[in-house]
């Protein structure tokens, strides 16, 4: 199956089917018939990332062409996540470029009742210098139909943790090479030692 990805800009909410969970028994159940979660922007709107970067929906994962595009891509560090599910599930992506670097932002929320009265206040904090995300590996269903950026995304994802997707028989896999991964966790703690 065929399947567009959402490229919206400035908040909208894209209509476009995210390939990703269209077998998702947990997803099947949260939307109607003929629907799918769809990518939304992180555009600043009361609390958020405010990074302009689209999110799936359902999941919160980035979207693996905002992941591509970031001008710092081959310098981010990315790590895998645990094995819990028996695949691949989870990567987070360390060290983006942060553009409201310094600006007040809302990042959470309190709201309850003292002495009678309502509130609800903003929790606020200035923006760090780099921000965190998370890329989930089934998103790399959404890149099947753009077989460049598929290779892109999976070299990068394979140099940073030694996990490689590829396409076989019209199906996203994986493999994981531990040795090398043994190898790249070795010079990550090393790394750290030293500062």
């Amino acid at each position: 199956m065929s399947t567009q990805m959402g490229l919206g800009v400035d908040g909208d909410v894209q209509d476009l089917k995210i390939a990703a969970h269209l077998n998702d028994y947990h997803a099947k159940s949260l939307y109607p018939e003929g629907t799918s979660p769809r990518w939304t922007s992180r555009k600043m709107t009361g609390v958020g990332l405010g990074d302009g970067m689209r999110g799936c929906e359902y999941c919160g994962s980035m979207h693996p062409i905002d992941l591509l595009d970031l001008k710092d891509c081959e310098t981010l560090g990315v790590d895998m996540a645990d094995m819990k599910y028996g695949f691949p599930h989870k990567f987070y992506i360390r060290g983006i470029s942060n553009p409201m670097a310094g600006e007040i932002v809302n990042i959470g929320g309190r709201s309850g009742r003292k002495d009678g009265v309502e509130y609800d206040e903003p929790i606020t904090e200035e923006s760090s210098q780099f921000r965190n995300h998370k890329f989930y590996g089934v998103h790399m269903k959404d890149l099947s139909d753009d077989p460049e950026r598929f290779v892109a995304l999976a070299a990068l994802i394979d140099a940073k943790t030694a996990c490689m997707f590829y396409v076989n028989e019209g199906r996203v896999a994986w493999k994981i090479d531990r040795m090398r991964q043994q190898e790249i966790w070795k010079k990550f703690i090393e790394s750290t030692k030293r500062q």
